[in-house]
């Protein structure tokens, strides 16, 4: 099933990302998910939801200006970071995202985009728990 996601082309959406002089990014270092997913083992559910993890997408700038701070480890709080540096994030919808804004935010958020509603239902994905072995 999310191999079908994956092979979605991005050509096109790359080009305008580029254009707008932006980039997308993983607001969970992708370093850390790696480690704690091959620390824990595999397994596809934990998988799906490493790929579920907040992204944002942020000026050049901003980007420049997160590389200069400490890469911060919370993960039950992930836009901490980004929202000390300046950086104002909302939503798809909207939705200003505040430093406080949680994991459980996050996993709402998703749970009212209709086309995660098959992928949290084929994985049992039931929500964010803050001992989850992929972050």
């Amino acid at each position: 099933m999310i191999e079908d996601y994956l092979k979605e082309p991005l050509g096109e959406n790359r080009k305008h990302l580029k254009a707008l002089d932006t980039t997308v990014e993983h607001v969970i270092p992708v370093a850390l998910l790696r480690d704690n997913l091959l620390k824990n083992g595999l397994k596809e559910k934990d998988v799906a939801k490493a790929l579920l993890s907040p992204v944002a997408l942020i000026t050049k700038a901003s980007e420049n200006g997160l590389r200069k701070t400490v890469k911060s480890n919370n993960s039950e709080f992930p836009f901490q970071r980004h929202v000390s540096c300046g950086i104002h994030v909302v939503t798809h919808t909207n939705i200003k995202v505040h430093e406080s804004w949680s994991m459980t935010d996050h996993w709402n958020l998703l749970r009212d985009i209709p086309e995660f509603n098959e992928i949290f239902e084929f994985y049992e994905i039931e929500g964010w728990r803050n001992d989850s072995p992929y972050i």
